[in-house]
């Protein structure tokens, strides 16, 4: 990685969009964007998504993810069920980006999560939970 670990969550908590810039950092970004590149991860933006989430938007998501912050990033990275407590997901607000326009993560129809059925409601309980309401 380019710029030191601490430095580059520090750039996010500052909001600092002129830093964010630096060709150091954006090197950092595309790192912790691959390390948020899992099929686990993806299935739960499905899951918030309510169906199909395609390559790019997926890429968006990540990218609006590692802004949220070094705890929200790595607690979803490692349990992405996580998810469920993040404000946005939680009260079902479309994900903004900082730094660009994202294809927007909009809540989806209820129907959507019963009809899934149970795998995913057992692999990010909190998630579902919150769509079933």
């Amino acid at each position: 990685m380019s710029i030191r670990v601490s430095t580059f969550w520090e750039t996010i908590g500052r909001f600092d969009l002129a830093a964010a810039e630096d060709a150091q950092f954006q090197m950092s970004l595309r790192w912790f964007m691959g390390t948020a590149l899992t099929w686990s991860l993806w299935d739960a933006a499905e899951v918030v998504h309510g169906g199909r989430v395609p390559k790019e938007t997926f890429h968006d998501f990540r990218h609006w993810l590692v802004w949220q912050g070094s705890s929200t990033f790595t607690a979803a990275v490692r349990q992405p069920d996580t998810l469920a407590a993040i404000p946005e997901i939680r009260n079902g607000l479309p994900l903004m980006d900082p730094i660009f326009p994202i294809t927007p993560l909009e809540p989806a129809d209820p129907e959507f999560y019963r009809a899934k059925g149970t795998a995913r409601s057992q692999r990010f309980p909190n998630l579902t939970r919150l769509r079933s309401d």
